[in-house]
């Protein structure tokens, strides 16, 4: 993903689920857990806060 000319690259867990974010350096900059039903319980900004993302379950 591309924001604000900065380049994001995505990781999924076992079943294509987003669970964080890193920047081009290999910095965490968002991860994400998920209840047992798919709703986001917990997120954590990592280096420079989240760019925001459009895709998180399932994507």
């Amino acid at each position: 993903m591309t924001k604000g000319g900065a380049t994001y690259y995505y990781h999924l867990n076992g079943h294509g689920d987003v669970v964080a974010l890193t920047d081009a350096s290999g910095n965490v900059v968002v991860q994400y857990e998920y209840d047992a039903w798919g709703n986001i319980v917990n997120r954590r900004a990592g280096v420079g806060g989240s760019p925001g993302n459009p895709y998180t379950l399932g994507a």
